[in-house]
């Protein structure tokens, strides 16, 4: 259930903290309890036993909650009908149940360790390694090199989303990657899975076809009206980002009052049309895309937030690779030399949960979450 402001709107911003989570609980989603901690203590409540007993009635262990501390009075949270989950759902680090994807002869178990997704750009004009794969052969030996180094997903794409990046039409999307996708198909490397990187419903259905695995849209499903019935109907996972605009206007389109509460609302919105649609929502993967209509202020604060999306209770996609935000940080304009500042981000990223990283630098940054992966998660 999706809470809203309005279910407890009139009792106004006076009301006993004891009513507050009375309606709260009463609305509550049962797979989900109350977690009053963060309301006792500095905010002075009068009669705080009352309210941890309303709330420990259902606090269990490792179980996602709900912290209603941004609900109380002066936050300046104006609209009447906004989601209440955008404004107060946090959730624990930990997994409540580990779910297994299976692709190929791969077993993805969400939660246990990071899963690295290696760039694979076959265009002339992407932001950090345009032209270098553009050909067949240079594309395969990139893949080959990627599987060595212990790559566990290849995403192959055929058309840029930099920043004011010129659209191709889909015959020329699909003259750059499918003579790829059936090249490593013919290898020995033919078993690991290969994601197609596109917008376009017919791409997505000629790269299945050829060979291809999962559907990374960077559009979430926003671009071509056909794309959620195309991947329901080829059964297969969907990578779905959030991105405002398009490339060419994307930049201009970074007013958020909340960047990670809204970016959470879109999610609930997309995913609730794509199971409409008829896909699984156990196949969806969620990017919350850094740097796609964000500046670089509120990618830096999405990554300090990334927890908050495992409310959805999908694996989480993150992709901070040589990303502009990182070239400011270090101020390096040179993408192909922001390496280490891509080591710290992703190392970051594994820390707030993100189950798997999209990288340009593989073999580094395999290892980078092998170490990650026992600080955080072990």
């Amino acid at each position: 259930m999706i809470l809203r402001v309005e279910d407890f709107a009139l009792l106004g911003d006076v009301c006993g903290i004891e009513e507050r989570v009375s309606i709260l609980y009463q609305f509550n989603d049962p797979d989900f309890c109350l977690n009053l901690m963060p309301t006792i203590g500095s905010f002075g409540y009068s009669n705080p036993k009352s309210v941890l007993d309303i709330g420990a009635l259902r606090l269990e262990p490792n179980t996602p909650y709900i912290n209603l501390m941004p609900t109380i009075g002066s936050f300046g949270y104006r609209a009447k009908g906004d989601r209440i989950r955008s404004i107060i759902v946090c959730c624990r680090n930990e997994r409540v149940v580990t779910k297994t994807l299976k692709i190929r002869d791969k077993s993805f178990d969400w939660g246990s360790r990071t899963y690295i997704m290696g760039v694979l750009n076959v265009t002339p004009d992407s932001f950090s390694d345009g032209g270098r794969f553009a050909t067949v052969n240079a594309a395969i030996d990139r893949a080959v090199q990627m599987v060595n180094s212990g790559v566990d997903i290849i995403d192959i794409g055929g058309e840029s989303t930099k920043p004011g990046a010129i659209p191709v039409d889909a015959a020329i999307e699909l003259e750059r990657v499918i003579p790829v996708i059936e090249g490593i198909r013919q290898l020995a490397t033919e078993q690991i899975p290969i994601s197609i990187d596109t917008t376009k419903s017919a791409v997505a259905r000629a790269a299945i076809a050829a060979g291809a695995d999962i559907i990374n849209d960077v559009s979430g499903g926003q671009y071509d009206s056909q794309m959620l019935a195309t991947v329901a109907q080829l059964g297969v996972p969907y990578i779905l980002m959030h991105l405002r605009g398009t490339p060419t206007t994307m930049t201009q389109m970074t007013d958020y009052d909340d960047v990670v509460a809204e970016i959470l609302g879109y999610f609930e919105t997309q995913i609730d049309r794509a199971v409409f649609c008829g896909i699984d929502r156990s196949q969806i993967i969620i990017d919350p895309g850094i740097g796609f209509a964000k500046t670089y202020q509120q990618s830096i604060e999405l990554i300090r937030h990334l927890d908050r999306f495992q409310i959805l209770d999908l694996p989480l996609l993150v992709g901070v690779s040589r990303k502009s935000f990182i070239g400011k940080i270090l101020d390096q304009p040179d993408p192909n030399q922001r390496l280490w500042g891509t080591a710290a981000a992703c190392c970051a990223s594994i820390a707030k949960g993100a189950d798997i990283l999209r990288v340009h630098d593989v073999a580094e940054m395999v290892d980078v979450s092998r170490v990650a992966d026992v600080m955080f998660r072990t």
